[in-house]
């Protein structure tokens, strides 16, 4: 009985992290892909904004991110180790990054910079409750980097399924380790 007791008030001071990806839909034409994210985290908008325009801190929401940097320009520079399967690359990008608080994040691929000859990407932070928020994520990416055409889409869509559950899995425990 009393092992029930620590563990029930162990519940009640960490909050359960509830992250949820709602829907992934990955399409592909003509070398480029447009993917839509709906996932719903149980920390504010505010908090999840905050968490997201922490630039730097990326690594600390999801170990894939190697590093990230602020350019000047509101540019940011990011290295992403990923593993589809067997094929495994490190992905450098930089992108020209618009901030709109509270609740909007859109970035622009700088090709010339980047292992993308073409992208644009935008996050939206809505509110659900006062503790809970739904995440947007559109994007269209054009990678200049060989991606295996007939399998293609179905890797990169489970692939994108898993980051989305570890990067809202991460903005939760960096949200609720910040006090948000």
């Amino acid at each position: 009985m009393r092992a029930c007791l620590v563990l029930y008030l162990a519940l009640l001071a960490h909050p359960a992290l509830a992250a949820d990806v709602e829907s992934v839909t990955v399409a592909h034409d003509d070398g480029v892909y447009k993917v839509s994210m709906s996932v719903l985290v149980d920390v504010p908008a505010a908090a999840a904004y905050a968490v997201m325009t922490d630039f730097e801190n990326l690594p600390e929401v999801n170990q894939s991110v190697v590093f990230a940097e602020r350019l000047p320009g509101n540019r940011l520079h990011t290295k992403v180790d990923m593993c589809i399967t067997v094929f495994c690359r490190s992905i450098e990008q930089t992108q020209q990054v618009k901030t709109s608080a509270p609740d909007t994040l859109r970035m622009t691929v700088i090709p010339q910079l980047s292992d993308f000859s073409f992208g644009v990407a935008q996050w939206r932070f809505m509110p659900v409750t006062a503790h809970s928020s739904r995440l947007f994520f559109n994007a269209q990416l054009q990678p200049d980097f060989w991606i295996p055409p007939l399998i293609g889409p179905w890797l990169v869509k489970n692939k994108l399924q898993q980051e989305a559950q570890i990067t809202s899995s991460g903005i939760e425990r960096v949200a609720h380790a910040r006090g948000y």
